[in-house]
């Protein structure tokens, strides 16, 4: 006897705990929802795989695609909280990103040499992570790479991508290796897709063709020609960079590529790489639905099982901090050296002035936390007025509970650069802070050396690295230690400024 297969509608409840609110995008094999997650009060993008039998392996396949994705614990990879089978019905819960696609971006227009190159290494850092725990993405393109609101990337479909665009083409999906082993052919097709998204950036055309609303790329007699040939003005570093992915061997000039810790490091060569006047404005998520555009939307922007446990955790930690603190202690690669006062303690900061310039701000929240923390409030750390203010979600203890080592800020300078001084106003008196910085984008605060700190901070502090460390990119203000508001405990940073 063949049990009846629940249907997904409006409404329907699964695992007793996402409610699914209503349908973004059909999909012959699935559907994407907007959805609920009603014991943790948030949003969730929920894809429900309605005819299990087109993907090849089936809802065994796609769920162990989920799990193996969901191992995937970064920054820039959106999370996977949930994935499992209720009643005939397989789903996985995803992270909800507000944002739009980068191919919806580009469908405006090419980017700018330096925010190209911005984005490309983002996704880089993200996929380098990815293959060195032996993960694939299989599918990386521009339509599953996401502009946050805060200008950052998330790049989603891990795996999952792959499977459901070969169920819908009808196709056999790429070969994914066994778990935790990375399979050449599959990191020489991810390698690939970086040279092909970065010369959509640089182009706003498809190296490959029919991606999202981007025309094809031109060629002549038959072969690809490079950026520089398509569009006036791109960087011959650049064009170097793409033609050592897709077409290597062409020329002399050409910088092979191949792995995405190569690109990572070749972009992090480029001098002022990242540079660019403001984050690019995230594109709405609702959009008209054009050829294939949906492709960014249509596995559900997802993301990972251990975020959801973390973040679980983490509410726990606000409410009781009877959680035992994780270990994270590094040892500098030199003393750290004081914070000293740059004013006195009295009325309101003045404005600071930055000698060099941010490109980027995150809120740095690496697991146990669940990478949100107030991360709409980024922009008032560097507004220029030091009356706003970023501040952490509210503590019920100073040690945030006794679950994580800290909370921050993530300054990205574009290149790196040799930092004399370091100028924070704080919102609060009494804040124990880090400055910790590296030349690549870690995922935890281990991967940032500490450079200088400060105990009981007034509401101005100027951080001095020593005098050996090395130029960085970027920069961690790390605070580990919370100040009373009320009952509770928080930090607040007002301005942030960079001397060279």
């Amino acid at each position: 006897m063949v049990s009846e297969r629940t249907e997904a509608s409006v409404d329907l409840v699964l695992a007793g705990r996402y409610r699914l609110l209503r349908p973004i995008t059909r999909h012959r094999v699935s559907t994407l929802w907007r959805g609920v997650d009603e014991v943790l009060a948030r949003p969730v993008a929920v894809r429900t795989l309605e005819r299990p039998e087109t993907v090849e392996g089936g809802k065994d396949a796609y769920l162990a695609a989920a799990v193996l994705a969901g191992r995937l614990a970064h920054p820039r990879i959106a999370s996977i909280y949930d994935a499992a089978e209720e009643s005939g019905l397989p789903y996985v819960v995803s992270e909800w990103v507000d944002g739009g696609s980068l191919a919806a971006l580009l469908a405006q227009g090419p980017l700018e040499a330096p925010h190209a190159t911005t984005v490309a290494a983002q996704v880089a850092e993200a996929m380098t992570y990815a293959h060195r725990r032996g993960v694939a993405h299989l599918d990386l393109d521009t339509l599953n790479v996401l502009l946050c609101a805060d200008g950052s990337t998330k790049v989603t479909d891990f795996q999952l991508g792959a499977l459901l665009r070969a169920a819908a083409d009808r196709t056999p999906p790429p070969s994914r290796g066994e778990d935790g082993v990375l399979d050449p052919a599959a990191e020489a097709r991810d390698v690939r897709s970086l040279g092909a998204l970065l010369y959509a950036c640089l182009t706003a055309r498809s190296a490959y063709g029919g991606e999202g609303d981007l025309p094809a790329a031109p060629t002549r007699d038959g072969a690809l020609l490079s950026p520089r040939q398509v569009r006036a003005g791109v960087p011959r570093e650049l064009d170097a960079i793409v033609a050592g992915i897709l077409l290597p061997g062409r020329s002399r000039s050409s910088i092979p590529i191949s792995s995405a810790t190569d690109l990572v490091a070749a972009l992090a060569r480029l001098p002022g790489v990242g540079t660019t006047s403001r984050p690019s404005e995230p594109v709405p998520l609702a959009r008209p639905e054009r050829r294939r555009v949906t492709r960014w939307l249509r596995w559900g922007v997802p993301a990972l099982l251990v975020a959801g446990l973390g973040a679980a955790a983490l509410a726990a930690g606000y409410s009781i901090g009877e959680l035992p603190r994780p270990p994270g202690a590094i040892s500098p690669l030199e003393a750290p050296a004081s914070a000293v006062p740059a004013a006195p303690d009295a009325g309101a900061s003045p404005t600071l002035t930055a000698a060099a310039r941010v490109v980027a701000v995150s809120a740095f929240d690496p697991p146990p936390g669940d990478g949100q923390e107030r991360n709409q409030t980024v922009p008032l750390a560097t507004d220029g007025d030091p009356s706003t203010a970023w501040e952490t979600v509210l503590y019920r203890t100073a040690d945030f509970g006794r679950l994580k080592d800290g909370v921050g800020l993530l300054f990205d300078l574009g290149s790196a650069v040799k930092v004399r001084s370091v100028e924070v106003a704080f919102a609060q008196k009494g804040l124990s802070v880090q400055m910790r910085a590296a030349n690549v984008r870690g995922s935890t605060a281990a991967d940032f050396r500490v450079v200088a700190e400060a105990d009981d901070a007034g509401t101005r502090a100027t951080f001095r690295p020593g005098a050996g460390t090395a130029p960085a990119r970027y920069w961690l203000v790390w605070v580990t230690r919370l100040t009373r508001s009320g009952d509770k405990f928080k930090a607040g940073v007002a301005e942030v400024a960079f001397g060279r």
